[in-house]
């Protein structure tokens, strides 16, 4: 994800895609479920950077279920 000229590495778990945007059950890819819900896994990812953290490419940030359940 980038923020202004920086950028965080992200690693999103499948669980995401499949729990909370149902993925799975519709049949669609990753990539389409992705687009369809960008806003609201952009702004787990934001929430998740304002608590802190340093992430590298070596450490991607691990965006999980319960990151998105947060939000909710």
């Amino acid at each position: 994800m980038r923020r202004g000229r920086e950028s965080t590495p992200v690693k999103i778990s499948r669980d995401v895609f499949d729990d909370h945007f149902g993925a799975r059950s519709a049949g669609q890819s990753l990539t389409l479920a992705y687009v369809i819900n960008m806003d609201a896994i952009h702004a787990a990812i934001r929430a998740k950077l304002a608590r802190g953290g340093y992430y590298t490419v070596n450490n991607p940030m691990e965006l999980l279920a319960s990151d998105i359940a947060r939000l909710r």
